[in-house]
């Protein structure tokens, strides 16, 4: 696998309403053409990179084929959005 930034988020059809930090909006998985939700921060990190947009299942399958795959870790803005959404979760939510 080339050195091309994938970035992994959850299909909108899968994802526990619970589960998508707030703000985020819906974008296109580049190998199926399935919608994904995004956070603010991973489509501005996504803008900035120049990434490519895939779905956890799709990502899974090009995982499979890479045998020395390169993960990035989050960027302190997303870190901020997931403890945002974890300290302000609600049981009713």
């Amino acid at each position: 696998m080339d050195d091309k930034i994938i970035i992994t988020c959850m299909r909108a059809e899968d994802a526990d309403p619970r589960c998508i930090i707030e703000g985020s909006t819906k974008d296109i998985c580049q190998t199926c053409w399935k919608e994904v939700w995004i956070s603010p921060a991973t489509l501005k990190f996504k803008e900035e990179k120049n990434g490519e947009v895939t779905c956890f299942v799709c990502a899974s399958k090009m995982f499979e084929n890479d045998d020395d795959p390169k993960f990035i870790s989050r960027t302190p803005e997303q870190q901020a959005e997931l403890l945002k959404s974890f300290l302000n979760d609600e049981p009713d939510r």
